[in-house]
């Protein structure tokens, strides 16, 4: 899971609605938990209904929490996104909020294991900081002159926000690292 399912919700006014993968609603309490907390199933063979119940949420002017990548980030790699939720966006006229996520590589920990009869590999923060910043709400239908501009297109638009955002906050904390003296008292 990623940090922001623990931080957002200690920041935010409402109670945030992510989508989460539908193999971790399967562990019979980490499932009851996600139920009871509001969170949305994601079958990756159809997404369908996700999609039209986040859509739901986004009309009754509830917040979704969408990766864009599709799948947790720790190596900081720039994927391209899925267009899910700038076509989310377009559908119900609800502001995109981008957010960049920074975990310093220091604070994570490698985890291999099979979940679902499938393996999975990746990377748990276990200490330390997790920075995030937030961007301008963005609206894809206002970024262009054209009627209809293609949902991917607009897409990487998004994630080259996002990934904006990610650059940001890993040179400001480089910066800060880099400032650091171990003694601040001079040695004689």
């Amino acid at each position: 899971m990623p940090p922001t399912l623990f931080y957002l919700p200690f920041i935010l006014t409402e109670i945030p609605r992510f989508l989460i993968q539908k193999s971790l609603f399967s562990n019979p309490m980490l499932g009851w938990m996600l139920r009871k907390a509001g969170q949305i199933e994601v079958n990756r063979q159809d997404g369908r209904a996700a999609f039209n119940q986040a859509c739901e949420a986004l009309r009754n002017g509830e917040t979704v929490v969408i990766y864009p990548e599709g799948r947790l980030n720790p190596d900081h790699q720039n994927f391209r996104g899925k267009s899910g939720a700038v076509r989310m966006s377009l559908k119900t006229g609800a502001p995109i909020i981008p957010l960049g996520i920074y975990v310093p590589p220091s604070n994570l920990k490698d985890w291999r294991l099979v979940w679902a009869g499938r393996f999975n590999q990746g990377r748990w923060q276990i200490s330390g900081q997790c920075f995030l910043k937030s961007g301008e709400p963005w609206r894809p239908e206002g970024n262009s002159e054209q009627k209809r501009v293609p949902a991917h297109l607009l897409t990487d638009e998004l994630m080259k926000n996002i990934y904006g955002l990610v650059a940001d906050i890993k040179r400001k904390e480089t910066e800060c690292e880099s400032r650091i003296s171990h003694s601040l008292i001079r040695q004689w």
